[in-house]
C-alpha cells in the first residue's frame, strides 16, 4: 500500500451559471460503492488472498457498472499478487458462494459477483463462512477455474 493513496481529495472549483460549486475528485483508482460489508466479512474469513481478490473484483464491478465482469488472473499482478494466487482465491470465493465463474474457450474468465444476505457463522468441516443468499447452493462443487495462460 502507498500512503499517498489515503490523501484528502483534490478540490476543483467549477463555475456554473454564475455560482461557484466545489467538486471533489479523488485522483487515481478508487473502490466504487456500495460494497456489502457481509460480502467483505465473508471474503475476509477465507484463507489466503481471497479478500484481496474480492476487492479487485469489486473494483472491476465499479468500473463495469455490472455484477458480471471479465477477469484475467494476470491482471492480479497489477495489485501485487501472482496469477496462481488469484486463481486459488477465485476457487475459494466460488466455493464459499460469493462468486460464480463462467468459462468460455478462448475468452477471459467471466465472474459474477453474487449478492449475499447474511453470513451465519463458519462451517466446521471446511472452515469457510456459511452464507445465506439467493441461488447459493453450499453443496455444489465449484467449477475448476484453474487455467493455464497461453
Amino acid at each position: 500500500m502507498n500512503p499517498n493513496d489515503f490523501t484528502s481529495p483534490t478540490v476543483v472549483p467549477i463555475k456554473t451559471h454564475g455560482k461557484i460549486r466545489v467538486k471533489s475528485r479523488q485522483p487515481g483508482p478508487f473502490l466504487k460503492g456500495p460494497v456489502p460489508m457481509d460480502w467483505i466479512y465473508a471474503a475476509g474469513g477465507l484463507p489466503g488472498q481471497c479478500l484481496h481478490v474480492g476487492i479487485v473484483l469489486w473494483h472491476e464491478v465499479g468500473i463495469a457498472g455490472s455484477r458480471t465482469v471479465k477477469f484475467r488472473p494476470s491482471k492480479a499482478s497489477r495489485y501485487g499478487m501472482h496469477r496462481d494466487t488469484s486463481r486459488r482465491a477465485l476457487k475459494r470465493l466460488q466455493k464459499a458462494g460469493l462468486i460464480n465463474t463462467h468459462i468460455r474457450p478462448g475468452q477471459c474468465l467471466e465472474i459474477e459477483v453474487l449478492n449475499i444476505e447474511k453470513v451465519s457463522g463458519t462451517d466446521t468441516s471446511t472452515g469457510y463462512p456459511v452464507i445465506n443468499g439467493p441461488g447459493i447452493n453450499p453443496s455444489a462443487d465449484p467449477v475448476d477455474v484453474v487455467r493455464t495462460a497461453s
